[in-house]
């Protein structure tokens, strides 16, 4: 018989990704137990295992493989496996391990470490194993548990020894089924069988003869809540909000009262009384998401001496453990970095016990602590400022002491409390350093600067301050974007001033606010009602920083504080990163506050947005800016509004946030419609908060940066919202990740955003990375694809400022001419970008004219996801023809600002009646224009239930045939017919009608314009028109195609375009040869020719992981490609010669060339993924570019592997 497995071994696709990993724990029906917080080495395993998957990879006798069509992607550092990453689908998440036989009464559990995301309440994880007796698995053969409810690595291990009459014979395979929620991202870490039992669960009766123990009531209490999911090991981690276990109950801080503190302190202790806590553990109890531990900035004003702390015992059960790290800092707060440890052990107080001799006392030095390697393994005390504090023990253990405050002794003598509450916002200096008699100067802008993204010290110290002198030698314009303490920017402020390096403070979210948000019950609640509210430290640090409830009306306060001690400290400008409305298994936002308030943005009760557009920014004075509440912002957006009927409300009081996990799970009109609301209101929330918090920053003398994560569906960010609040000074844009993802925006939408800049007065920040995530890692391109990116992105776009992520802690994490790889290529990525900022900048360049472009115009991309595709737009793109896209809401934002261009191709998924008033304004303007729409498309609006995210079959579900007969005088009927024959025109050249036959077999493909006035049919299929022409009175036109435009029709469609084009004056900016994403600049030096590979880009396997080893190799083996470009058409005519210079600015080659009989000139890629060249027909300008090209060389002179196909 055919073995079921051999033609699924041959499609084995492995991911194997080197990450460190954040390991929490959580127990269920079968158990966990606590993982080391720490980029792990290799496991080591028992004698007694049977390995299918370690951190070092597959084994060699087991091959793994997708049991149904979940994709595992392919990425490969150093050839070493560190792990498995794979996507499920179709509620399909399941993997086979197959494996050489292997005793089944052998192994009593199988362990696995794991992470998945998104994890959904109720489901479940389930084992199998196949046995070579009938090489099946079922249901017999199965052991389910309860799938954590936790998005973050766990370890799980299932119990075997409880299946004796299943467990026989020789077992070939091993199959896991990772849950139930579609589309989750899964990553295994290991999997292995044990010969060892597992320990046996801590069952209440366990327990019960401790129940006269107050911890153990504690504990038995805690166990017996229905959400219980403690372990036998968990250990307490403590956080900057609460001090103390974090349970299912919120913990309550205990000050001791003075009898009990004993306040004589030894050294240099502050004036004020440290303040102690009651710190209760038990290995009994739970310690659920709690955060990676408490951190100061403060830590950042002075390099670190020592740490004193005092505790005292008050009871022990066992032998407890507590163990105190001190963490450096590096890229972002984790606890993968490098560490000091020392271990203490708790044992119980004397008897009879007095207050002296119970209270102990710690330092903690470089001496006293042990160097525990986590990260890259420097020990470099100077840069620790994190600390936490962990307890364990055996499971009967407890403790219960209180602590005072730690002591951070800096070295100039100072001494700081870390818990002092009277020190609240300390990120800022709020109340621990006086303010000075009179306001220093505000240290130099941002705006126009190259900002190097760093916390820490990078300017604290010699070596951090030669590294930006040797930058600024590069890129004058030179800034940094620093995530660090004010008060410390605030000391090297003369530094700052002398060496002109603009300063931008910045910062994830609240982060230092935590106290206030927490102290007014201002933590978001997700779905299921969890926050940080009612679970401490819940969703780690990065819930500490960014979900937080942007209603809440204290947070405004507290803002405004921060803005003052900015303003106090000389900083300029307050930059707040990615702080967004959570959306993360629907949207959250389901706490009694926060419904509170969004029910009364729903009844009006709220004090509206402003909302000043571009078009009237020069009119509109800044204290007379207009409000919208939610309902007007509502049909601003959407062109129709909602009442609580539509919902299934009987009023807006009864209105929560949807329970739904994401736009395509709604079936219902009024889940529809309730979905598509709360995406509009968190919109308006968000960008309300952004707007308040700005008015606030200006008031202070500060300005108010964001940078926001794209615009999407349902994640909150609105960027014209945000440009339409004359608060906001600065919005940030990220491009991250492929340079597909973004080049193609740039070249389209350049021009749009520089205006909608430019009128608005809203500055455009540019941010990008060298590594993933900002970490401190090889840079992920090569250093010629890191300059012809960013140049060809940054001459279009004409961002105000850019800003490269990130330094890491370490100042020398980037030299030039380091020995170290590594550092040496950080040091070129930094200094390419800088000068492609400089440049885009200096050479003035410029895409075509918009007279000279198609321009499309689309529905609002925040509408638009899972949109149906553009196929006119491809072949534009794919004929190198030069366009704009905009949206209609950027259209109606700009007004007269944007009104240029002769021919306007209408690709949208819906309009509303405002749009189509902008439509014929538009035709109405000037004679001579053509509008050109496809299909369907003009015949639908929104209404709350067909939105593309939702149900695919709506794009064609036309309900406003008011639009057709607005813009093309006459009523429109469709239907499902099938159209083919030869067209046939008397409108098109005979060269370019297609000779084929044309089949258009599409749902609502159109029958003839009926009663229209002054309509032409263009072309046709017999009696059948294809393309119709209406006229307006004016002169102008719209084109209609009674179709909507496929592959198939392609041929037609671009005979089409190039007849529009040919009449219009446009014409194209290259002759293509291959599959070519391009661009064309003119400027100073002549024209900037930007040539990216499309194959090329597609090749590259892009993962948002700082250790995943990626590089996009610059060289590569791909099919020959190349462009044409006309020399009259340069910006320098020829003078009675054919001779044009060329400059390849990426591997300096200078050479003059002579055109061809047609007066061409051929660019080759050759064997590489992208080029830039300048092309001129003046030698002076050619001279200028060599130069430039001369500077670049020294960081392009590396030797790069070349990547295939």
């Amino acid at each position: 018989m055919k073995n079921p497995f051999t033609d699924l071994l041959r499609r084995l696709r492995l991911l194997c990704v080197h990450a460190p990993i954040l390991v929490a724990t959580l127990t269920l029906a079968g158990i966990v137990t606590p993982l080391a917080t720490r980029a792990a080495a290799p496991a080591t395993l028992a004698p007694e295992t049977f390995p299918l998957l370690t951190r070092i990879g597959i084994q060699e006798n087991v091959t793994m493989r997708p049991a149904g069509l979940s994709p595992i992607e392919q990425a490969h550092e150093e050839g070493t496996a560190a792990g498995i990453r794979f996507t499920t689908t179709n509620n399909d998440g399941r993997l086979v391990f197959l494996h050489a036989p292997t005793s089944a009464s052998k192994w009593k559990t199988l362990k696995m470490r794991l992470a998945k995301a998104p994890v959904r309440r109720g489901e479940t994880l389930a084992f199998y194993f196949i046995t070579r007796q009938d090489g099946k698995w079922d249901v017999a053969k199965r052991i389910q548990i309860p799938m954590p409810e936790r998005e973050g690595p766990v370890e799980v291990t299932f119990d075997l020894s409880t299946l004796p009459q299943l467990w026989q014979g020789d077992i070939i395979g091993t199959r896991i089924n990772f849950g139930q929620v579609p589309n989750a991202s899964v990553r295994v870490e290991t999997i292995h069988y044990s010969s060892e039992l597992p320990p046996p669960p801590a069952t209440l009766e366990a327990t019960q003869a401790l129940a006269t123990d107050p911890i153990a009531r504690r504990v038995l209490q805690e166990r017996a809540h229905p959400q219980w999911t403690g372990s036998q090991n968990d250990a307490i981690v403590l956080n900057s909000e609460y001090l103390a276990l974090t349970g299912h109950e919120k913990p309550v801080v205990l000050p001791l009262p003075p009898a009990a503190r004993n306040t004589v302190h030894p050294g240099n202790a502050p004036s004020s009384t440290p303040i102690g806590f009651d710190i209760w553990w038990s290995a009994l109890g739970s310690a659920r998401e709690v955060n990676g531990g408490w951190e100061t900035s403060l830590w950042w004003l002075r390099e670190l001496d020592r740490v004193t702390l005092r505790y005292r015992v008050i009871s022990v059960r066992g032998a407890p453990l507590m163990t105190l790290r001190l963490y450096e800092r590096e890229a972002g707060v984790g606890l993968n970095n490098d560490a000091w440890k020392q271990t203490i052990p708790l044992p119980p107080p004397s008897a009879p016990a007095t207050l002296a001799d119970t209270w102990r006392e710690i330092t903690l030095s470089p001496e006293s602590m042990q160097f525990e390697r986590l990260g890259d393994g420097r020990p470099q005390w100077d840069f620790v400022n994190h600390m936490t504090i962990l307890f364990s023990g055996r499971e009967t253990d407890g403790v219960q002491l209180v602590m005072e405050s730690p002591i951070l002794h800096l070295k100039d003598g100072r001494a700081l409390l870390a818990w002092d509450p009277s020190r609240r916002l300390a990120q800022f200096g709020i109340n621990s350093l006086p303010p000075p008699p009179t306001l220093p100067p505000l240290l130099p802008a941002a705006k126009g600067r190259f900002l190097i993204g760093k916390g820490g010290s990078l300017v604290g110290g010699e070596s951090g301050r030669a590294i930006m002198l040797d930058l600024k030698r590069h890129i004058p314009a030179l800034g940094i974007a620093a995530n660090q303490g004010m008060a410390y920017l605030a000391e090297q402020a003369d530094w700052l001033r002398r060496h002109d390096i603009g300063v931008v403070y910045q910062q994830g979210g609240a982060w230092g606010l935590s106290e206030i948000i927490t102290a007014h019950d201002g933590w978001l609640a997700n779905p299921a009602g969890v926050s940080r509210n009612t679970q401490p430290g819940a969703f780690g640090m990065v819930g500490l920083m960014k979900y937080y409830d942007m209603t809440l009306p204290e947070l405004r306060d507290a803002f405004r504080q921060a803005f003052e001690a900015a303003r106090r400290n000389g900083v300029p400008e307050f930059q707040i990163v990615e702080s967004y409305w959570n959306w993360a298994g629907g949207f959250w936002g389901t706490g009694p506050g926060t419904l509170r308030r969004l029910r009364d943005t729903l009844a009006g009760r709220d004090d509206g947005i402003e909302w000043r557009t571009a078009a009237a920014a020069t009119t509109t004075p800044v204290a007379s800016v207009p409000r919208l509440g939610f309902h007007d912002f509502f049909r601003l957006h959407n062109g129709f509004t909602l009442q609580p009927s539509d919902i299934g409300l009987t009023s807006w009081e009864q209105f929560a946030p949807p329970q739904l996990p994401g736009a395509r799970a709604a079936r219902t009109s009024e889940e529809w419609r309730h979905y598509f609301l709360m995406m509009n209101l968190t919109r308006y929330e968000v960008s309300k908060f952004y707007g308040e918090i700005g008015r606030l920053a200006q008031a202070a003398g500060v300005k108010l940066a964001t940078v926001i994560n794209g615009e999407n569906y349902d994640n909150s960010f609105d960027l014209l919202a945000l440009m339409a609040q004359p608060g906001v000074a600065s919005v940030g844009h990220e491009y991250f990740g492929n340079p597909r993802h973004y080049l193609d925006r740039s070249f389209e939408r350049g021009d749009v955003l520089a205006t909608l800049s430019r009128v608005s007065g809203t500055e455009i920040r540019a941010i990008v990375e060298s590594n993933a995530g900002g970490g401190g890692g090889r840079p992920y391109y090569d250093p010629q694809v890191a300059y012809a990116a960013a140049l060809a992105t940054w001459a279009a776009d004409k961002p105000g400022s850019v800003e490269n992520d990130w330094l890491s802690w370490y100042p020398d994490d980037l030299r030039p001419g380091a020995k170290n790889n590594i550092e040496r290529e950080r040091h070129a990525d930094f200094v390419l970008k800088g000068l492609a900022s400089a440049y885009a900048r200096e050479g003035a360049w410029k895409m075509a004219a918009p007279e000279k472009s198609f321009a499309i115009v689309r529905t609002r991309q925040l509408n638009e996801f899972g949109a149906p595709e553009r196929p006119l737009l491809q072949i534009l793109r794919d004929d190198a023809w030069p366009r704009v896209s905009l949206d209609f809401s950027e259209a109606r934002f700009l007004g007269e600002h944007f009104r240029s261009g002769r021919i306007l191709i209408g690709e949208w998924s819906h309009c509303t009646p405002d749009d189509i008033v902008w439509l014929e304004s538009w035709l109405d303007a000037q004679p001579g224009r053509t509008l050109v729409m496809t299909g369907w498309r003009p015949g639908k609006r929104p209404d709350g239930t067909n939105y593309n995210g939702f149900d695919q079959k709506t794009y064609t579900r036309m309900n406003s045939p008011e639009a057709f007969a607005r813009l093309l005088q006459s009523t429109v009927t469709s239907g499902d017919i099938l159209v083919a024959g030869p067209a046939s025109s008397t409108w098109l050249d005979s060269g370019t009608l297609p000779q084929h036959e044309i089949r258009i077999n599409r749902h609502y493909a159109t029958t003839p314009l009926s009663g229209a006035s002054r309509t032409t049919t263009l072309a046709g299929i017999g009696k059948l028109p294809l393309l119709t022409s209406v006229a307006r009175s004016n002169g102008s036109r719209v084109i209609y195609f009674h179709y909507d435009p496929t592959e198939e029709t392609s041929a037609f469609d671009r005979a089409v375009l190039q007849k529009l084009a040919s009449e219009a004056g446009i014409a194209p900016e290259f002759l293509v040869s291959g599959n070519l994403m391009l661009r064309r600049f003119d400027g100073d030096d002549g024209t900037l020719v930007a040539a990216f590979d499309s194959d090329w880009m597609q090749a590259f396997r892009f993962a948002y992981d700082p250790g995943a080893g990626l590089r996009m190799k610059w060289r590569w083996d791909g099919p020959p490609a190349s462009v044409k470009l006309a020399a009259a058409t340069l910006r320098q005519p020829a003078t009675g010669t054919r001779n044009v210079h060329l400059v390849d600015l990426l591997d300096g080659t200078v050479k003059s060339v002579t055109t061809d009989a047609a007066g061409q000139i051929e660019l080759k890629l050759d064997g590489v993924g992208c080029r830039l060249w300048i092309v001129t027909t003046d030698p002076a300008a050619a001279a200028r570019a060599a130069t430039r090209a001369t500077a670049l060389a020294p960081y392009l002179d590396y030797s790069f592997e070349v990547s295939s196909p």
